[in-house]
């Protein structure tokens, strides 16, 4: 029979819903559960064989892997199974017991039980990460009733130090503070000393896994000496605590939870140990609100009143879980731990003060209009559920191997402690802001979903998220994944979560004071109820919004409906859908012709009014209505000729002049177009008395006109209008090719390559080919400006991308015959940058590499005379087209020379004037970080962080400690933190964030650490993968909605290897742990 793995089993469920019957399910399954080498719970033996059975407990352990391990070589012993010749490896069941066959006459003398991980289903402990062992040698005769305890590990790991066994026990038991005589070998359960002693043994190995560990219980072994740690008046020794790398916080739990074992309470040990646990984890959570920074500590009397509360909410919630075992120290308490901070208002600081009567009332939180005290809140023992991780340094049983199949690679890595979105909610147990914690909460979730994990995704949003305003985003995350994978029903039923939060915050602060956010959310949420085929929830989203009108009374506020409308209405448009998009076309046309007028500075005019007009008759061209788009050009027109204010609508809104001419020739009005454009005045004074110049709006117009032309009635025409219209020929070529260097505005031969029309392209570029061999510039600059930037290089380009390249390299050298004009090295450095980039899309490579050659001899020649910050930007613009070559050789001795240029701006020995210091400083930083995130892109990792270190030290020399930290971690900018995160160092991006004395700075910073790990991304440009541990290029799994055809079309092979280590994921036990 094939062995089967609880992990494997699929998770069901619709939203929101309790998962109760999958752990019901699992615990049927469990009575079925076999074993590749023994079995749980007991197996009938077959003659002859030696048989071997017992229990893992501290209380019982269920799901702990157990092995024979052969402790001469290591290695799991072949001595099992029916051959005899099998893997001695089996999990326990339910109630801790295993159970082997071993063939006849095999040796036990050498050979030890050894079981990692699982969960005491008596005190929620998850023994994730820690052996317990116990030697067979030592149950000679009683090979049916072997024990693996704390108290056998200890004994065991001394054992293997050479100790006798006589010895060993006696001074374990005089460590412990346990009789003469006391058997380590019998259950916990049956000595209520000895159960005290173990249920010790188990939190102090939690506590040092907790501090990086690898075999506490070895560990403690070593530790335990002559001095007992079980003094006799039946306290522990702190020194000795402290010795065994425990820390104040983790002594003191250690001690509490001790002394509640021995104060004669009437609860078990088991609820004892839970209670203390719990108590720990929410009296740190609630010591870190507390504390004002690093290296900061509680009074004495602040402590005990933590100490006090933390116990009251931990009796609270074992009584909300009921039945329900809590996992102690993983993601289930960190879970609770943080719904129940922020769900019940412990934040706010407002419960220290308050008695313990008094805090058991605040302990009470309204749902659906109803009271929910904490003691009753079923989401407690939803969350107890949280499946426990996968330790990756944990060997699988065989049959646990996920081998090929993507299903349960992916449930696999999920379920890992290596998972990015794991190490990501992690960090929000450093965090206690919901502001800092919610988007970490969104990522993790949105994750989640598009793994395929649904149900748990929206269990996270449900209880880890908090303000009304992410929680409803991740609402709608989650509902389109629930889309994707078919589950239309539960996407509508998210979206109206969605909808009733978006509600909840506009009716808190009164639809006068709605923004513009929230109106974008209405409108995204309706086109989400459409695509969920929710037609009239959109209609209802719809009618709230029109409902918002009336309150909009400013320009300001009706700026927030017309950008949402607008944003909205342009994705309709991108995905094709019509449908959806003429409604909100037809209420963007409404509330443009309702927008008041811009108040500014005492001044009134209609300039948000015109601009919305103006894009809401594009879009009615756009579709081919005219005859709608020439009437709102119409109005436009009178508004701006008239506007019933102060008459200074019309010189307000030249910029949008140029727009207005081409609606009016689209719409056949070529006289009128053309009649306006020559109303732009070449200067004017707009609506606050300031001179502006408006020749390029006239220009502008007649580039735009000509591309339509060219578009609809052919080159000839269109050349017309160039030639007669725009006298420089500057214009003229810009107006045959795009605008300046910017292909997002495309103009005639640009628009003809978009088009697909690749011979009217070339008639354009040949026209602006020969309009190049006429230009004269009397400069530098003018000559790298015209002649290459936007001449040969520009031109050369197009010519490349309708496969004219033997017309694209002629001119490519006729730029280089330029460059050989210019004196200036920086002008010359850019022309080879820019020339360069051409040849290499045409692969001309070598051309390339050596006009790239000689811009890095230009750069380094002029740096010597030039200020360190010139010098700079000529490495960065080398850096820069290297790695759009992709030439990563090369990008990487530009960046050398980027950051060593950089480090020069400021010098920390130079007595600087007013500013300067601080200044400097602050440039540094910025480019030292644009150079790390340069090499990161070249794949230097570690070039990466030696730049990001240099960049910290120059921070460290800032004056003002607002600006230094601004440096460190920054929301708007690049910063220290996150150019640690990016480079992959986690570690020290954490340490310096640690360091950051203020709170929010320092949640900020945690954030922008937990949002790296949240948005890991191996494949950035596909969506049919994204993990890849070992960083070869090949994924762990593919995204479970992937066909075999988008991985076909991906180009991606799945990874034989995940981890890189040499052995195949078919046969390796640590599939993400390279040995």
């Amino acid at each position: 029979m094939e062995c089967l793995s609880l992990r494997s089993l699929p998770a069901a469920g619709t939203l929101l819903k309790s998962l109760n019957h999958r752990l019901c399910l699992s615990l049927l399954l469990a009575l079925f559960l076999g074993a590749c080498g023994g079995g749980g719970d007991g197996t009938d033996s077959r003659p002859g064989a030696l048989s071997l059975a017992g229990t893992v407990e501290d209380g019982p352990i269920a799901g702990a892997i157990v092995r024979i391990v052969d402790t001469d070589t290591d290695e799991v012993s072949r001595l099992c199974g029916p051959s005899g010749t099998g893997r001695c490896e089996t999990k326990t069941g339910p109630h801790g017991a295993f159970s082997f066959e071993m063939a006849e006459g095999a040796s036990l003398e050498p050979l030890e039980v050894v079981a990692t991980g699982g969960l005491d289903t008596e005190t929620g402990a998850d023994f994730t990460g820690i052996a317990l062992r116990s030697s067979l040698a030592h149950f000679a005769g009683l090979e049916e009733s072997i024990t693996v305890t704390p108290a056998t590990s200890l004994l065991a790991a001394s054992l293997h130090s050479g100790e006798s066994p006589a010895e060993a026990e006696q001074r374990i038991r005089s460590w412990l503070g346990l009789k003469a005589g006391m058997a380590l070998g019998a259950s916990p359960s049956s000595d209520p000393e000895l159960l005290k002693r173990s249920l010790l043994l188990s939190r102090l190995a939690l506590e040092l896994r907790q501090v990086g560990i690898a075999d506490p219980l070895a560990h403690l072994a070593r530790q335990a000496g002559e001095e007992p740690l079980v003094t006799g008046t039946g306290s522990l020794d702190p020194g000795l605590l402290a010795d065994l790398g425990l820390d104040d916080a983790q002594i003191h739990s250690a001690q509490k939870l001790y002394s509640a074992l021995c104060g004669g309470s009437q609860l078990s040990p088991a609820t004892i140990f839970k209670q203390a646990s719990i108590a720990s984890g929410f009296a740190d959570a609630l010591g870190s609100l507390l504390e004002a920074g690093p290296g900061s500590s509680l009074s004495e009397e602040t402590r005990l009143a933590v100490d006090e509360k933390s116990d009251l909410i931990a009796d609270m919630v074992l009584t909300a879980a009921a039945e329900k075992t809590i996992p102690l120290d993983g993601v289930a308490l960190q879970r609770i731990t943080r719904y129940v901070l922020f769900s019940y208002g412990l934040s706010s600081l407002e419960w220290l003060e308050a008695e313990p009567a008094d805090f058991s009332a605040l302990l009470v939180k309204e749902e659906n209009g109803l009271p929910v005290p904490l003691e009753a809140d079923p989401q407690i023992a939803s969350l107890a559920e949280t499946d426990t991780l996968y330790s990756s340094a944990e060997p699988l049983l065989l049959h646990e191997i996920p081998g090929d199949d993507n299903a349960k690679r992916l449930a696999y890595y999920y379920g890992s402690d290596l998972s990015h979105l794991y190490r990501a909610e992690q960090l929000t147990a450093m965090v206690f802001d919901d502001a800092a914690n919610d988007p970490i909460m969104r990522e993790v979730a949105g994750g989640k979903a598009q793994a395929g994990l649904l149900d748990e995704a929206a269990s996270l949003i449900a209880t880890q998220i908090y303000q009304s305003q992410v929680r409803a985003d991740a609402y709608r995350d989650l509902a389109k994944s629930l889309r994707d994978f078919g589950r239309p029903m539960e996407a509508v039923e998210a979206l109206d979560l969605a909808f009733a939060l978006y509600l909840d915050i506009i009716e808190a602060k009164g639809k006068a004071s709605v923004g513009k956010d929230d109106i974008l959310n209405l409108q995204f949420l309706g086109a989400d109820f459409r695509r969920a085929g929710a037609l009239e929830r959109t209609e209802e989203v719809l009618k709230y919004i029109e409902s918002l009108v009336p309150y909009l009374g400013t320009y300001t506020t009706y700026s927030r409906l017309l950008t949402g409308t607008l944003k909205v209405l342009d994705a309709h448009l991108e995905d094709g859908d019509l449908a959806g998009a003429m409604p909100l076309l037809d209420s963007l046309y409404a509330y443009a012709l309702e927008t008041p007028p811009n108040e500014s500075k005492g001044k009134s005019y209609y300039g948000l009014k015109t601009f919305y007009l103006l894009e809401t008759a594009e879009r009615f061209a756009d579709l081919g209505e005219s005859e709608v788009a020439l009437e709102i050009c119409d109005q436009l027109i009178a508004i701006r000729e008239d506007d019933g204010l102060e008459g200074l609508t019309l010189d307000a809104t030249w910029v949008y002049v140029p727009a207005l001419v081409e609606l009016l020739y689209r719409a056949g009005e070529a006289e009128r177009a053309f009649a306006l454009a020559e109303t732009i005045p070449d200067t004017y004074v707009n609506q606050f008395g300031s001179t502006r110049n408006g020749t390029s709006y006239q220009t502008k117009a007649y580039k735009l006109v000509a591309t339509y032309e060219a578009l609809i009635s052919g080159f000839d025409a269109a050349l017309v209008i160039v030639n007669e219209r725009l006298p420089a020929d500057t214009d003229k070529i810009e107006a045959l090719t795009y605008f300046a260097v910017n292909k997002g505005a495309e103009y005639i031969a640009l628009a003809y390559i978009l088009d697909g029309e690749f011979a009217l392209a070339k008639r354009a570029l040949d026209a602006a080919t020969q309009l190049l061999a006429t230009l004269e510039p009397s400069s530098d600059k003018d000559r790298y400006v015209q002649l290459i930037q936007q001449g040969y290089a520009k031109v050369a380009d197009l010519y490349g991308e309708i496969g004219e390249s033997d017309i694209a390299a002629e001119l490519l050298a006729r730029g280089e015959a330029v460059l050989g004009e210019m004196a200036e090295p920086e002008y010359l450095v850019k022309g080879s940058a820019d020339l360069a980039l051409v040849y290499d899309l045409l692969g001309h490579y070598s051309t390339a590499a050596g006009l790239m050659e000689g811009a890095f001899v230009a750069a380094e020649s002029f740096g010597l005379g030039a200020s360190a910050e010139d010098g700079a930007e000529l490495f960065e613009v080398l850096a820069r087209a290297y790695l759009e070559m992709e030439d990563f050789t090369g990008a990487e001795a530009a960046i050398e020379r980027f950051a060593d240029r950089s480090m020069a701006i400021f010098d920390e020995g130079t007595d600087y004037t007013g500013d300067d210091h601080d200044d400097l400083a602050e440039d540094e930083v910025d480019n030292l970080l644009d150079a790390a995130r340069y090499m990161v892109q070249a794949g230097n990792r570690a070039g990466a962080l030696a730049i990001v270190d240099a960049a910290r030290d120059t921070a460290d020399q800032i004056f003002v400690e607002a600006t230094r930290i601004e440096k460190y971690v920054d929301d708007k900018k690049d910063h220290i933190v996150g150019g640690y995160a990016d480079a992959g160092d986690m570690e020290r991006a954490l340490d310096l964030a640690n360091a950051i004395p203020y709170a929010e700075d320092r949640y900020l910073a945690i954030q922008a650490i937990a949002e790296a790990f949240a948005q890991q991304d191996a494949f950035a440009d596909t969506w049919v993968a994204n993990v890849d541990t070992d960083g070869d290029g090949r994924p762990d799994f593919f995204n479970p909605l992937a066909s075999e055809e988008d991985i076909l079309a991906s180009g991606l092979e799945l990874d034989e290897d995940s981890d890189g280590d040499g052995i195949s994921d078919a046969e390796d036990l640590r599939p993400l742990f390279a040995d």
